[in-house]
């Protein structure tokens, strides 16, 4: 009997360790369940409150997607998100969503809490999150809600640790919020520090954009108001030059008419200096991609040249690699930085020789590099300044501008429109001994050049030329611009009409319609040349014969020329205008119309 008993006993204590046992299994199970299933719900959150994040960019669209998704996604009845005004030293509400705050996105009038009053002031301070069940039982608890029972505030902080503000939610039921609302929360504050910084970069960046663009439009305003004043009176200066020194002037006047010539020139490439750096600064300057030949361009630079070298008896050469295309490019940006090297080389030597041209240094079928070089044997460059030398308002020594003259613009404009087009540019000079200025550029090859290495020599001389029988209205207000552009055309036998602003032009039209070409000043009182244009081009006794109007202007920015040619005009000449190349324009628009009647 004892035995049986002890056996029981036995049997019921085994009973009861594997029942112990397996409900042990059971419970593990389920916390593992549970785990599983907050983790879930975490990530999930997390996923969704991201997702809705990525595309927020500003710090209102962040803050109020926050507190809207809290309750559309976490089930709160209200969240409200503070940020710290460090100045006053409170947390500043921003952004609140819930049955007390409409769905308007705005706080009209926002609470303010000081940092450490209350359950927020307290996370705002120390940065510790707080989940309270019941804040009736806090001492922190400030009675403003008679519904709010629990209550979840975590600190929006940095990665580096700053406290930017908190995000504070509230329940009216005790002990609503949980571990997985905490956890949640809690990443969507580390998210959202890192795009609160990110917005304030940005906003930063956009501010500072602002002001520079302000500023650089200013700039740009000033010096275009600066270039037209100046190169109104330098028209005048350049032009009465151009004409008295090819009138027959007294052997006594001609030292004296090219010193002018000289100097209102050189203060010409003074302007334009200043007004290249400016646009190239400011990457605005717009480059072609046209056919031309290099040949013939860099022979014509030689002729240009070819007298002031012979002047100071050095030996001038044109060497160049034999080139069986025309080749795309800009290529009066590429005459400016030729010319650029070569003034300074003769400007610089005082005896021995100048060699410049070009040598090919790889091809293909489509493209080609070409190497340019301007060798002079003239007073070199220190190694020590070789490099400085391309920056602005850089020479040599110090007593370069004073002994050679210049501004120390050349070269940094020169380095900007090579890079600018993808090339290279340097110099190899060693003091007392020379120089060698290259500079190289990849340019499309265009079509096929004939009897490329004879080209022929075209500069001409302006009084030489006429355009009998041609009609020319110039439309000018300035008086002695007039003067002057009359003079070059009646010198090429141009029937000619003077008026002084758009309305007299438009009047004239009405009574004579049968010119050939207007040359056309922008600014004038009454009426300017854009505004005159578009009125002139809806005239409708015009149409059978379309006018050319050539804008003759002293304000030379890109914009203005696109303005110019939008309005109808069909060409841009800048004052002052080098008689060639008006003669030129006049020449083809002359030319054109002859073709199409």
């Amino acid at each position: 009997m004892t035995l049986l008993v002890g056996m029981v006993v036995w049997y019921k204590s085994r009973i009861k360790k594997v029942v112990n046992h397996h409900q042990k299994e059971i419970l593990h199970r389920i916390n593992i369940e549970k785990l599983l299933e907050e983790k879930e719900a975490i990530q999930e959150s997390i996923i969704y409150f991201a997702s809705s994040l990525f595309r927020k960019n500003t710090v209102h669209d962040i803050l109020w997607d926050i507190t809207i998704n809290c309750i559309e996604n976490l089930n709160f009845v209200d969240c409200v998100i503070y940020l710290i005004d460090e100045d006053r030293g409170v947390l500043v509400q921003k952004a609140a969503f819930g049955p007390k705050n409409d769905s308007n996105q705005t706080i009209v009038d926002p609470i303010e809490i000081p940092i450490g009053k209350g359950i927020v002031g307290s996370v705002a301070m120390h940065g510790k999150y707080e989940l309270i069940s019941d804040v009736t039982q806090d001492d922190r608890y400030i009675l403003d809600d008679e519904q709010r029972m629990s209550e979840l505030t975590v600190p929006i902080i940095t990665p580096k640790g700053k406290i930017l503000g908190v995000i504070d939610s509230e329940h009216p039921q005790k002990g609503f919020f949980n571990n997985v609302h905490l956890k949640v929360l809690s990443t969507i504050a580390s998210i959202c520090a890192i795009k609160l910084i990110k917005a304030k970069a940005d906003a930063e960046i956009i501010v500072a954009k602002e002001k520079a663009e302000k500023a650089t439009l200013a700039k740009s305003q000033f010096l275009d108001t600066m270039s037209h004043e100046i190169r109104t009176p330098l028209n005048a200066v350049i032009g009465m030059s151009h004409l008295l020194l090819n009138d027959n002037p007294l052997p006594a006047q001609i030292k004296n008419l090219t010193t002018l010539h000289f100097s209102a020139k050189h203060l010409l490439a003074l302007v334009n200096g200043i007004l290249d750096l400016s646009k190239l600064d400011s990457a605005k300057v717009q480059f072609e991609n046209i056919e031309f030949d290099v040949h013939k361009l860099t022979q014509n630079l030689f002729y240009s040249f070819e007298q002031e070298a012979k002047k100071k008896n050095l030996n001038f050469k044109l060497i160049t690699s034999p080139l069986s295309n025309q080749i795309k490019g800009d290529e009066v940006r590429l005459n400016q930085v030729l010319t650029n090297l070569i003034s300074n080389a003769v400007k610089f030597t005082n005896h021995g020789s100048i060699c410049f041209g070009f040598e090919i240094k790889e091809q293909c079928a489509s493209h080609c590099t070409l190497l340019f070089k301007v060798k002079d044997s003239g007073i070199g460059i220190p190694i020590n300044k070789q490099e400085t030398i391309f920056q602005q308002f850089e020479q040599a020594s110090i007593d370069t501008s004073r002994i050679y003259g210049g501004t120390g613009l050349g070269l940094a404009i020169c380095k900007k429109l090579v890079h600018q087009q993808g090339g290279t540019i340097g110099v190899n000079s060693k003091e007392g001994e020379g120089s060698i200025f290259w500079f190289q550029m990849t340019f499309e090859k265009g079509s096929a050049l004939t009897n490329h290495n004879n080209p022929e020599k075209e500069i001409a001389a302006w009084k030489y030329k006429t355009l009998p029988g041609m009609r020319v209205m110039l439309v000018e207000d300035n008086k002695i611009n007039r003067m002057i552009g009359s003079r070059f055309l009646h010198q090429w036998q141009i029937k000619t009409r003077v008026v002084e602003n758009g309305i007299f032009a438009i009047e004239e039209l009405k009574k004579n319609p049968f010119y050939d070409v207007i040359l056309m000043d922008l600014n004038m009182p009454v009426m300017g040349g854009l505004e005159a244009t578009r009125i002139i081009r809806k005239l409708p006794y015009l149409k059978t014969r379309k006018i050319q109007i050539i804008a003759l202007t002293a304000t030379i920015s890109q914009e203005v020329k696109e303005i110019a040619l939008a309005s109808g005009m069909n060409n841009f000449l800048s004052k002052p205008f080098n008689p060639d190349q008006l003669f030129d324009l006049l020449q083809t628009a002359y030319k054109s119309l002859n073709a199409n009647s």
